[in-house]
Order: structure tokens, then sequence, then C-alpha cells
């Protein structure tokens, strides 16, 4: 089994497509070691630099190195992410995002209001210290490009 289809586009790819182009299986590594709300999140994210064309390898790649340096807090960056995706989403038609001012701006709005619930259980109404919980990641529903992608990785995991 050498040739794959995508399950979203039906396009067929062969395994040394994937393999052999060498961006692209860096992005797919850097992709795949991320949890996956936040593999999902960045993927979804990547969708609003897309004008009518997909975007390069080079340029997938690009996106994800740099929004992965953004914020260190995973939830927080996971958080932001969906955010930005959900207000984009609501609206009809929008222009292809150009760089990440908008998510950086988001990130600090979370960062805050997450600093600022952290601060309230810490203090909590008697003064005395508790411990924090992290609130759960919200799960953000898995599409079929991602689930292709991870069977692709999980193949080649297979063969290499």
């Amino acid at each position: 089994m050498t040739q794959l289809t995508c399950p979203v586009c039906k396009t067929i790819l062969t395994l040394e497509h994937i393999v052999l182009n060498e961006t692209r299986s860096q992005l797919y590594r850097l992709l795949f070691v991320q949890p996956k709300e936040l593999e999902t999140a960045i993927v979804l994210y990547m969708g609003l630099f897309r004008n009518k064309r997909d975007l390069s390898d080079d340029k997938a790649l690009s996106l994800v190195k740099q929004v992965l340096e953004l914020h260190t807090d995973k939830a927080i960056l996971v958080e932001s992410l969906n955010r930005v995706v959900s207000s984009f989403r609501q609206k009809e038609e929008y222009e292809p995002l150009k760089n990440h001012n908008y998510l950086k701006s988001v990130l600090k709005t979370v960062a805050n209001e997450m600093s600022a619930r952290v601060e309230t259980l810490v203090n909590g109404s008697s003064g005395n210290s508790m411990i924090v919980e992290q609130r759960p990641v919200k799960r953000v529903q898995k599409s079929k490009a991602i689930e292709g992608l991870t069977d692709l990785e999980a193949l080649k995991g297979k063969y290499a």
C-alpha cells in the first residue's frame, strides 16, 4: 500500500511524496509531537492564512514554528488559537491573515485571564493558599485531514 487517498479532497499521494519531501516531513514531525488539542488548533489556525491557493509546505512549516514560539504554555496557546479561529469562522467573509498580530493580542488576553483566575483560586476568599488545578483544555473536533495525516504518520512508522 504505497498509494494513499486523502479522505477530504480525494487526492492520491504516495508515501514517497510524503517521506522524500523534507519540508513536509519536518512539518508533520513538528505537528505530530504536539498534544492533539494543540495540533488541531494549529492546523485550523493555519487555514486562516490560506487564500485561493493552498499553503506551500515552506509557508506552513514557518507558520507552525512561529506559532509554537509565541507562548510556552500550551493550554494558553490552544485557548488563544481556538478563540481566533472561532472569531473568524463567525464572519461570512474575511481576508486571509498575513501575520500573527491578532493571535498575539488574544494570547495576552487569555494569559491575563488565566493568571487572574489562578490568583483568585490561590488567594481565595479566606486568604489561605489552595492547590490549583488547571482548567481542562477545550477539545476541538479532529478534522478528516488530521485523521488522514495521523494515519499516514502511523504507516510511516511501521515501514521506517
